[in-house]
Protein backbone atom coordinates (compact mmCIF):
# COMPACT_ATOMS: atom_id res chain seq x y z
CA UNK A 1 0.00 0.00 0.00
CA UNK A 2 1.41 3.12 -1.10
CA UNK A 3 1.62 6.09 1.64
CA UNK A 4 -0.82 8.31 0.15
CA UNK A 5 -3.64 5.49 0.39
CA UNK A 6 -2.48 4.93 3.91
CA UNK A 7 -2.54 8.46 4.90
CA UNK A 8 -6.29 8.15 3.41
CA UNK A 9 -7.47 5.09 5.10
CA UNK A 10 -5.90 6.88 8.97
CA UNK A 11 -8.02 9.95 7.71
CA UNK A 12 -11.15 8.33 7.21
CA UNK A 13 -10.89 6.06 10.42
CA UNK A 14 -9.75 9.14 12.78
CA UNK A 15 -12.75 11.05 11.21
CA UNK A 16 -15.21 8.02 12.10
CA UNK A 17 -13.78 7.78 15.90
CA UNK A 18 -14.86 11.73 15.77
CA UNK A 19 -18.15 10.43 15.04
CA UNK A 20 -18.29 8.27 17.18
CA UNK A 21 -16.75 9.79 20.03
CA UNK A 22 -20.39 11.34 21.23
CA UNK A 23 -22.15 8.65 21.64
CA UNK A 24 -19.24 6.85 23.18
CA UNK A 25 -19.18 9.53 26.10
CA UNK A 26 -22.83 8.46 26.55
CA UNK A 27 -22.44 5.03 26.68
CA UNK A 28 -21.97 3.36 30.29
CA UNK A 29 -18.30 3.38 31.15
CA UNK A 30 -17.65 -0.30 32.28
CA UNK A 31 -15.44 -0.67 35.66
CA UNK A 32 -11.46 -0.23 34.10
CA UNK A 33 -12.66 2.29 31.26
CA UNK A 34 -11.99 2.17 27.57
CA UNK A 35 -9.51 0.07 27.51
CA UNK A 36 -10.26 -1.04 24.13
CA UNK A 37 -10.50 2.11 22.65
CA UNK A 38 -7.24 3.35 24.09
CA UNK A 39 -5.64 0.46 22.49
CA UNK A 40 -7.30 1.43 18.91
CA UNK A 41 -5.72 4.94 19.25
CA UNK A 42 -2.33 3.75 20.17
CA UNK A 43 -2.14 1.12 17.67
CA UNK A 44 -3.85 3.80 14.80
CA UNK A 45 -0.12 5.19 14.39
CA UNK A 46 1.86 1.84 14.03
CA UNK A 47 -0.61 0.51 11.38
CA UNK A 48 2.34 -0.04 9.32
CA UNK A 49 4.51 -2.06 11.68
CA UNK A 50 4.87 -5.72 12.06
CA UNK A 51 1.62 -7.43 12.96
CA UNK A 52 0.00 -4.37 12.08
CA UNK A 53 1.02 -2.93 15.66
CA UNK A 54 0.00 -5.93 17.89
CA UNK A 55 3.23 -7.50 20.06
CA UNK A 56 2.08 -10.90 20.17
CA UNK A 57 -0.60 -13.15 19.63
CA UNK A 58 -1.84 -12.27 23.65
CA UNK A 59 -1.58 -8.67 22.93
CA UNK A 60 -4.40 -9.00 20.27
CA UNK A 61 -6.62 -11.47 22.55
CA UNK A 62 -6.72 -8.90 25.59
CA UNK A 63 -7.23 -6.24 22.62
CA UNK A 64 -10.38 -8.18 21.27
CA UNK A 65 -11.91 -9.32 24.94
CA UNK A 66 -11.69 -5.72 26.16
CA UNK A 67 -13.41 -4.81 22.66
CA UNK A 68 -16.36 -7.19 23.56
CA UNK A 69 -17.43 -5.20 26.80
CA UNK A 70 -19.65 -2.53 25.33
CA UNK A 71 -21.28 -2.19 21.95
CA UNK A 72 -19.50 1.00 21.49
CA UNK A 73 -15.96 -0.12 22.22
CA UNK A 74 -16.72 -3.41 20.23
CA UNK A 75 -17.59 -1.00 17.04
CA UNK A 76 -14.78 0.90 17.60
CA UNK A 77 -12.18 -2.21 17.67
CA UNK A 78 -14.56 -3.69 14.40
CA UNK A 79 -13.47 -0.33 12.72
CA UNK A 80 -9.40 -0.59 13.49
CA UNK A 81 -8.68 -3.79 12.39
CA UNK A 82 -11.16 -3.30 9.31
CA UNK A 83 -8.66 -0.49 9.00
CA UNK A 84 -5.07 -2.01 9.10
CA UNK A 85 -3.34 -2.06 5.34
CA UNK A 86 -2.47 -5.87 5.44
CA UNK A 87 -6.32 -6.90 5.64
CA UNK A 88 -5.47 -9.14 8.08
CA UNK A 89 -8.49 -9.60 10.07
CA UNK A 90 -12.46 -9.87 9.92
CA UNK A 91 -15.60 -9.36 12.08
CA UNK A 92 -18.82 -11.17 12.87
CA UNK A 93 -20.75 -8.54 14.04
CA UNK A 94 -23.34 -11.25 15.51
CA UNK A 95 -20.66 -13.04 17.68
CA UNK A 96 -17.52 -10.60 17.71
CA UNK A 97 -15.15 -12.89 16.33
CA UNK A 98 -11.51 -11.61 14.94
CA UNK A 99 -8.75 -13.30 12.99
CA UNK A 100 -6.04 -13.69 14.44
CA UNK A 101 -3.21 -11.72 12.70
CA UNK A 102 -1.64 -13.61 10.05
CA UNK A 103 1.91 -13.17 11.87
CA UNK A 104 1.22 -15.14 15.18
CA UNK A 105 -1.09 -17.97 12.15
CA UNK A 106 1.91 -18.47 10.01
CA UNK A 107 3.81 -19.20 13.42
CA UNK A 108 2.09 -21.65 14.31
CA UNK A 109 1.75 -23.08 10.66
CA UNK A 110 5.90 -23.66 10.92
CA UNK A 111 5.97 -25.32 14.11
CA UNK A 112 3.05 -27.67 12.92
CA UNK A 113 5.04 -28.84 10.08
CA UNK A 114 8.28 -29.57 12.38
CA UNK A 115 6.84 -33.19 13.16
CA UNK A 116 9.09 -35.38 11.22
CA UNK A 117 6.39 -37.06 8.89
CA UNK A 118 4.82 -34.47 7.26
CA UNK A 119 8.15 -32.70 6.90
CA UNK A 120 9.59 -35.56 4.94
CA UNK A 121 6.52 -36.51 2.59
CA UNK A 122 6.24 -34.59 -1.32
CA UNK A 123 4.14 -31.43 -0.01
CA UNK A 124 2.10 -29.93 -2.94
CA UNK A 125 1.40 -26.14 -2.87
CA UNK A 126 -2.70 -25.59 -3.29
CA UNK A 127 -4.91 -22.82 -4.28
CA UNK A 128 -8.25 -24.59 -4.90
CA UNK A 129 -9.96 -27.21 -2.90
CA UNK A 130 -8.92 -29.75 -5.56
CA UNK A 131 -5.65 -31.10 -6.56
CA UNK A 132 -5.43 -33.58 -9.81
CA UNK A 133 -2.10 -34.90 -10.47
CA UNK A 134 -1.65 -37.46 -13.23
CA UNK A 135 0.29 -40.62 -12.78
CA UNK A 136 1.27 -43.35 -14.67
CA UNK A 137 -1.02 -46.72 -14.40
CA UNK A 138 0.93 -49.01 -13.83
CA UNK A 139 0.74 -52.33 -12.05
CA UNK A 140 3.20 -54.74 -13.48
CA UNK A 141 6.66 -54.59 -15.45
CA UNK A 142 5.35 -57.26 -17.41
CA UNK A 143 5.47 -57.04 -21.46
CA UNK A 144 3.01 -54.93 -22.26
CA UNK A 145 2.35 -53.33 -18.99
CA UNK A 146 5.46 -51.14 -18.31
CA UNK A 147 4.16 -47.65 -17.85
CA UNK A 148 0.57 -49.06 -18.24
CA UNK A 149 1.10 -50.38 -21.87
CA UNK A 150 4.10 -48.95 -23.89
CA UNK A 151 6.40 -52.26 -25.39
CA UNK A 152 9.11 -51.92 -27.54
CA UNK A 153 9.83 -54.77 -30.17
CA UNK A 154 13.02 -55.77 -31.92
CA UNK A 155 12.12 -55.60 -35.82
CA UNK A 156 14.30 -56.72 -38.96
CA UNK A 157 14.41 -54.61 -42.03
CA UNK A 158 10.95 -53.53 -43.09
CA UNK A 159 8.78 -55.18 -40.59
CA UNK A 160 5.47 -53.50 -39.24
CA UNK A 161 6.22 -51.23 -35.92
CA UNK A 162 3.67 -51.99 -33.19
CA UNK A 163 1.56 -49.03 -31.86
CA UNK A 164 1.74 -48.85 -28.35
CA UNK A 165 0.58 -46.57 -25.75
CA UNK A 166 0.58 -45.06 -21.96
CA UNK A 167 -1.75 -45.59 -19.55
CA UNK A 168 -2.46 -42.87 -17.18
CA UNK A 169 -4.50 -42.25 -13.81
CA UNK A 170 -4.91 -39.10 -11.67
CA UNK A 171 -4.39 -38.62 -7.50
CA UNK A 172 -6.77 -36.40 -6.29
CA UNK A 173 -5.98 -34.79 -3.09
CA UNK A 174 -8.95 -32.60 -1.36
CA UNK A 175 -8.21 -30.91 1.89
CA UNK A 176 -10.09 -31.77 4.90
CA UNK A 177 -10.56 -29.80 8.25
CA UNK A 178 -8.66 -30.56 10.91
CA UNK A 179 -9.80 -28.42 13.80
CA UNK A 180 -9.28 -27.65 17.32
CA UNK A 181 -10.74 -24.86 19.97
CA UNK A 182 -8.85 -24.27 23.06
CA UNK A 183 -10.52 -22.68 26.02
CA UNK A 184 -8.84 -20.00 27.86
CA UNK A 185 -9.99 -18.42 31.38
CA UNK A 186 -10.16 -14.70 32.20
CA UNK A 187 -7.04 -15.21 34.69
CA UNK A 188 -4.96 -16.54 31.67
CA UNK A 189 -5.75 -13.82 29.46
CA UNK A 190 -4.77 -11.55 31.77
CA UNK A 191 -1.17 -12.59 31.08
CA UNK A 192 -0.54 -12.14 27.84
CA UNK A 193 2.96 -13.82 27.27
CA UNK A 194 1.50 -17.05 29.08
CA UNK A 195 -0.98 -16.97 26.40
CA UNK A 196 0.73 -16.72 24.02
CA UNK A 197 3.22 -19.86 24.90
CA UNK A 198 0.26 -21.63 25.91
CA UNK A 199 -2.05 -21.40 22.56
CA UNK A 200 1.20 -22.22 20.12
CA UNK A 201 2.71 -24.89 22.43
CA UNK A 202 -1.32 -27.08 22.74
CA UNK A 203 -2.42 -26.66 19.31
CA UNK A 204 0.94 -26.82 17.90
CA UNK A 205 1.28 -30.04 19.42
CA UNK A 206 -1.93 -31.49 18.98
CA UNK A 207 -2.02 -30.66 15.42
CA UNK A 208 1.12 -32.34 14.23
CA UNK A 209 0.05 -35.56 16.36
CA UNK A 210 -3.19 -35.86 14.48
CA UNK A 211 -1.53 -35.11 11.01
CA UNK A 212 1.02 -37.71 12.00
CA UNK A 213 -1.62 -40.28 12.80
CA UNK A 214 -4.12 -39.71 9.42
CA UNK A 215 -0.65 -40.11 7.52
CA UNK A 216 0.11 -43.70 9.51
CA UNK A 217 -3.74 -44.83 10.16
CA UNK A 218 -5.77 -42.68 8.18
CA UNK A 219 -8.80 -44.37 6.71
CA UNK A 220 -9.00 -41.34 3.96
CA UNK A 221 -12.20 -40.71 5.53
CA UNK A 222 -12.18 -37.10 6.04
CA UNK A 223 -8.55 -37.04 6.67
CA UNK A 224 -5.58 -38.66 4.88
CA UNK A 225 -5.26 -42.10 3.78
CA UNK A 226 -2.83 -43.88 5.98
CA UNK A 227 0.41 -46.08 4.98
CA UNK A 228 -1.54 -49.04 6.54
CA UNK A 229 -4.68 -48.56 4.74
CA UNK A 230 -3.34 -48.01 1.64
CA UNK A 231 -4.50 -50.63 -1.13
CA UNK A 232 -0.69 -50.24 -2.70
CA UNK A 233 0.68 -51.85 0.79
CA UNK A 234 2.47 -55.10 0.60
CA UNK A 235 1.86 -57.05 4.08
CA UNK A 236 5.07 -59.91 4.53
CA UNK A 237 4.14 -63.20 6.47
CA UNK A 238 5.99 -63.71 9.52
CA UNK A 239 8.31 -66.95 10.11
CA UNK A 240 6.98 -70.01 10.91
CA UNK A 241 6.19 -70.61 14.69
CA UNK A 242 7.62 -67.21 15.74
CA UNK A 243 7.12 -66.02 19.09
CA UNK A 244 4.54 -63.28 19.18
CA UNK A 245 4.94 -59.66 20.06
CA UNK A 246 8.95 -59.88 18.06
CA UNK A 247 10.84 -58.76 15.17
CA UNK A 248 13.63 -60.84 13.61
CA UNK A 249 16.17 -60.53 11.86
CA UNK A 250 14.51 -62.30 8.49
CA UNK A 251 11.20 -59.82 8.98
CA UNK A 252 13.37 -57.22 7.94
CA UNK A 253 15.15 -59.16 5.03
CA UNK A 254 11.72 -60.29 3.50
CA UNK A 255 11.02 -56.52 4.32
CA UNK A 256 13.00 -54.90 2.59
CA UNK A 257 13.15 -57.44 -0.49
CA UNK A 258 9.75 -56.03 -1.21
CA UNK A 259 10.71 -52.71 -1.22
CA UNK A 260 10.47 -51.52 -4.76
CA UNK A 261 14.05 -50.48 -5.82
CA UNK A 262 12.92 -47.25 -6.97
CA UNK A 263 11.85 -46.02 -3.17
CA UNK A 264 15.20 -47.57 -1.37
CA UNK A 265 16.67 -44.41 -1.84
CA UNK A 266 15.18 -42.05 0.85
CA UNK A 267 12.98 -45.19 2.54
CA UNK A 268 12.66 -45.23 6.05
CA UNK A 269 11.50 -47.26 9.11
CA UNK A 270 8.71 -46.08 11.36
CA UNK A 271 8.40 -48.42 14.73
CA UNK A 272 6.73 -48.53 17.97
CA UNK A 273 9.11 -47.50 20.46
CA UNK A 274 8.48 -51.16 22.50
CA UNK A 275 10.36 -52.83 19.65
CA UNK A 276 13.46 -50.64 19.89
CA UNK A 277 15.04 -53.27 22.39
CA UNK A 278 14.88 -55.95 20.02
CA UNK A 279 16.86 -54.34 17.44
CA UNK A 280 20.19 -54.59 18.64
CA UNK A 281 20.14 -58.36 18.50
CA UNK A 282 19.49 -58.81 14.88
CA UNK A 283 22.49 -59.81 13.30
CA UNK A 284 23.50 -61.73 9.64
CA UNK A 285 25.37 -64.66 9.90
CA UNK A 286 26.94 -67.24 11.61
CA UNK A 287 28.77 -67.66 15.59
CA UNK A 288 31.81 -65.59 14.92
CA UNK A 289 31.04 -63.96 11.36
CA UNK A 290 27.46 -62.28 12.79
CA UNK A 291 26.91 -58.56 10.75
CA UNK A 292 24.82 -56.03 12.91
CA UNK A 293 21.52 -55.35 10.54
CA UNK A 294 20.91 -52.45 13.28
CA UNK A 295 23.42 -49.73 13.31
CA UNK A 296 22.36 -47.22 17.16
CA UNK A 297 22.45 -43.69 17.15
CA UNK A 298 25.09 -41.99 16.87
CA UNK A 299 27.29 -45.36 15.65
CA UNK A 300 29.34 -45.28 12.45
CA UNK A 301 26.61 -42.91 10.21
CA UNK A 302 26.93 -40.00 13.25
CA UNK A 303 22.61 -40.16 13.09
CA UNK A 304 19.86 -38.64 15.40
CA UNK A 305 18.64 -41.96 14.44
CA UNK A 306 19.57 -46.02 14.53
CA UNK A 307 19.78 -47.66 11.15
CA UNK A 308 18.59 -50.78 9.91
CA UNK A 309 19.92 -51.99 6.52
CA UNK A 310 21.30 -48.21 5.82
CA UNK A 311 17.84 -46.79 6.22
CA UNK A 312 16.93 -44.11 9.18
CA UNK A 313 14.54 -46.07 12.05
CA UNK A 314 12.30 -43.10 13.45
CA UNK A 315 10.08 -44.27 16.48
CA UNK A 316 6.91 -42.50 16.45
CA UNK A 317 3.61 -42.62 18.52
CA UNK A 318 1.43 -43.69 15.65
CA UNK A 319 3.26 -46.99 15.23
CA UNK A 320 0.98 -50.01 16.16
CA UNK A 321 1.18 -51.86 19.35
CA UNK A 322 4.58 -54.19 19.28
CA UNK A 323 2.98 -57.73 17.88
CA UNK A 324 0.95 -56.25 15.54
CA UNK A 325 0.85 -55.43 11.69
CA UNK A 326 2.34 -51.65 11.52
CA UNK A 327 4.64 -52.15 15.09
CA UNK A 328 7.35 -51.85 11.89
CA UNK A 329 6.97 -49.98 8.47
CA UNK A 330 9.16 -49.15 5.51
CA UNK A 331 8.16 -47.18 3.35
CA UNK A 332 9.39 -44.58 0.43
CA UNK A 333 8.50 -41.00 2.29
CA UNK A 334 8.31 -38.97 -1.29
CA UNK A 335 5.71 -41.67 -2.99
CA UNK A 336 3.47 -39.82 -0.49
CA UNK A 337 1.75 -37.12 -1.70
CA UNK A 338 0.39 -34.24 0.93
CA UNK A 339 -1.64 -30.83 0.31
CA UNK A 340 -2.71 -27.90 1.99
CA UNK A 341 -4.70 -24.83 1.37
CA UNK A 342 -3.05 -21.71 2.76
CA UNK A 343 -2.15 -21.87 6.25
CA UNK A 344 -3.84 -22.16 9.59
CA UNK A 345 -6.69 -20.25 10.24
CA UNK A 346 -7.59 -18.95 13.50
CA UNK A 347 -10.88 -16.96 14.94
CA UNK A 348 -11.08 -15.79 18.68
CA UNK A 349 -14.08 -14.92 20.32
CA UNK A 350 -15.36 -13.97 24.03
CA UNK A 351 -19.13 -14.78 23.89
CA UNK A 352 -19.26 -18.44 23.13
CA UNK A 353 -18.11 -18.91 27.02
CA UNK A 354 -18.90 -15.70 28.32
CA UNK A 355 -21.11 -17.00 31.60
CA UNK A 356 -17.92 -19.07 32.43
CA UNK A 357 -15.72 -16.49 32.23
CA UNK A 358 -13.37 -18.19 29.15
CA UNK A 359 -12.26 -16.60 25.82
CA UNK A 360 -12.62 -19.42 23.08
CA UNK A 361 -9.62 -19.53 20.30
CA UNK A 362 -10.12 -21.52 16.96
CA UNK A 363 -7.61 -23.43 14.80
CA UNK A 364 -8.75 -24.74 11.49
CA UNK A 365 -6.32 -26.27 9.06
CA UNK A 366 -7.16 -27.83 5.93
CA UNK A 367 -4.72 -30.79 4.53
CA UNK A 368 -5.28 -34.03 2.71
CA UNK A 369 -2.74 -36.77 2.14
CA UNK A 370 -2.56 -40.14 0.14
CA UNK A 371 0.35 -42.29 -1.28
CA UNK A 372 0.19 -42.24 -5.15
CA UNK A 373 0.76 -46.22 -5.75
CA UNK A 374 -2.78 -47.40 -6.30
CA UNK A 375 -1.38 -51.11 -6.10
CA UNK A 376 1.53 -53.17 -5.63
CA UNK A 377 3.67 -54.04 -8.83
CA UNK A 378 4.15 -57.04 -10.10
CA UNK A 379 7.90 -57.53 -11.36
CA UNK A 380 9.18 -58.15 -14.73
CA UNK A 381 11.06 -61.67 -13.07
CA UNK A 382 10.01 -63.19 -10.10
CA UNK A 383 7.07 -63.83 -8.29
CA UNK A 384 6.18 -61.88 -5.43
CA UNK A 385 4.84 -58.00 -5.57
CA UNK A 386 7.02 -54.96 -4.68
CA UNK A 387 5.25 -51.83 -3.06
CA UNK A 388 6.22 -48.32 -1.68
CA UNK A 389 4.87 -49.25 1.65
CA UNK A 390 5.98 -53.07 3.66
CA UNK A 391 4.91 -54.51 6.82
CA UNK A 392 4.70 -57.86 8.45
CA UNK A 393 1.84 -59.46 9.15
CA UNK A 394 0.70 -59.86 12.91
CA UNK A 395 2.71 -61.85 15.26
CA UNK A 396 0.61 -63.42 18.24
Amino acid sequence: MSTSDLAARMAAFEQTQKELADEIREARRPTGGYKALDLVKRQAASTVGKNGGFKSLGDFALATKAAGGNPERHKAMNLYVKALPSGMSEATGADGEYLVPPQFVNELLMRTYSNDLLSRVTMLPMTSNKLSIPAINESSRANGSRFGGVQAYWAGEADTVTATKPSFHTVEITPNALTAMVRVTDELLQDASALEQFINLIVAQEFQFKIGDGLVNGDGVKKPLGLLNSPAKVTVSKESAQTAATIKTENVLKMWSRLHVSCRADAIWLINQDAEPQLPLMTVGTAGANLAVYMPPGGLSASPYGTLLGRPVVPVEFASTLGTEGDLILFSPSQYLAGAIGGMQSAVSMHLYFDTRETAFRFVMRIDGKPWWLKPLTPYKGTNTQSCIVTVETRS
